[in-house]
């Protein structure tokens, strides 16, 4: 019986881990270029892991730069972002947020 016990056990434990990492592996990422900008330039945003068709907000603080829509793979670019001139330089909060919950940050460098 303990046998048992312990097999299942250690079962549950592999399988919560397995599940872990998939989830971590699927989280939503972006990436931003160029990596720093100035004020008033533009970047882009490619991102990937959003859920298919997620309508996707792209926000520093709580001005709105830009919108898109996630492909079937959950794939989806922004192009020609612009900072907002009164962004002050120093590191901000670079947010993407779906419509269906999805949420990733990227710490801008503007110059």
């Amino acid at each position: 019986m303990l046998k048992t016990k312990w097999m299942v056990f250690a079962l549950v434990s592999v399988l919560a881990f397995v599940l872990a990492v998939s989830l971590a592996a699927c989280a939503p990422h972006m990436s931003v270029i160029p990596s720093s900008v100035t004020q008033g330039t533009t970047f882009i945003i490619t991102a990937a892991d959003f859920q298919n068709g997620e309508k996707v907000t792209a926000t520093i603080g709580a001005v709105t730069l830009g919108t898109a829509t996630a492909s079937s793979s959950g794939q989806f670019t922004i192009q020609k972002l612009k900072v907002p001139q009164d962004i002050k330089p120093g590191t901000v909060t670079l947010t993407v947020t779906g419509d269906k919950g999805s949420r990733v940050t990227y710490a801008l460098t503007v110059k």
